[in-house]
């Protein structure tokens, strides 16, 4: 009887050559949008009925550009949570209350390029004097802050750009600011050429021990907000340009406070019942509206 022979030649070159390679474990593909939950675990690849638990997981899974959605109220960082050179969107689901700690430390690290906006986000100070929401030292950015909250850090927002091209913009959107040491500080490297660009509409800043704006070498435009409690208001220094309009601000040392800097306003703003005065170093130039 005449004996079968398994496959052909061919076939047995094909075996042989499969065996023979070697074994490549296939990656999970980022995804455009992942989760967060507080029951959620960071061996999860992220997705809605398997989430992570923390921000790190989440931004490790998530596509550049990409959106990270936290389920529900709780913490999502234990540590500072570096972002570096990639575009996010990381927001709380409706009607939760999702929030990032500054424990020791400062609650978010952004470096490098990239637009990172947060939404309905809160950030806490729990721990250590001298912690910072958002501290971002990065070149060519864009932080978008949208109903957010920032309460008990040495300074909420910081924007040092250590590079000389200083092309970065700070948009603040019905964002609140309680109880830090110093709200929003601005303070790019002399060597910038063309200063961070800042936007402030529909914000609150309130008891504030320092300054409650603070900017050097940047453009701030401030409107519909409400600057309230603190030591001063808005401090324009050495290159700065402060735009506003319908703004209040009262109960600070001195309202207005120029160090080099100039102050612009289209009206309808109040500066007054301020300790010390309303305005000090300078004048404030009336603009007609357009």
């Amino acid at each position: 009887m005449r004996k079968h022979v398994f496959g052909s030649r061919s076939t047995w070159l094909f075996v042989s050559l499969f065996l023979a390679a070697p074994l490549v474990h296939a990656t999970t593909p980022q995804a455009f949008r992942v989760y967060l939950a507080s029951t959620g675990a960071d061996t999860n690849p992220c997705t809605l009925h398997s989430p992570c638990r923390w921000l790190p997981a989440a931004l490790a899974a998530v596509s550049d550009g990409g959106e990270v959605l936290m389920l529900d109220s709780a913490n999502y960082n234990t540590t500072p949570v570096a972002i570096d050179n990639m575009s996010v969107t990381i927001m709380a689901a409706p009607g939760v209350s999702a929030t990032l700690v500054g424990n020791n430390g400062n609650a978010i690290n952004k470096t490098g390029f990239g637009t990172v906006k947060f939404r309905s986000v809160s950030f806490s100070s729990i721990s250590g004097s001298t912690n910072i929401g958002i501290n971002v030292t990065g070149d060519i950015f864009d932080l978008v802050l949208e109903d957010t909250e920032f309460t008990g850090f040495s300074t909420a927002v910081s924007i040092v750009d250590s590079t000389n091209s200083g092309q970065g913009t700070l948009h603040a959107y019905r964002t609140s600011f309680f109880n830090n040491d110093k709200a929003i500080t601005i303070a790019p490297t002399p060597d910038v050429t063309d200063g961070i660009r800042v936007l402030i509409d529909h914000c609150t800043i309130e008891n504030t021990i320092g300054w409650s704006i603070y900017a050097t070498r940047a453009t701030v435009v401030v409107t519909n907000s409400n600057i309230t409690s603190g030591n001063y208001g808005i401090d324009a220094d050495t290159g700065s340009e402060f735009w506003l309009s319908n703004v209040v601000i009262s109960d600070q040392y001195d309202g207005v406070y120029m160090t080099g800097g100039t102050v612009r306003t289209f009206g309808d703003n109040v500066n007054a019942a301020n300790r010390f005065g309303n305005i000090a170093g300078g004048s404030v130039t009336a603009t007609t509206k357009f």
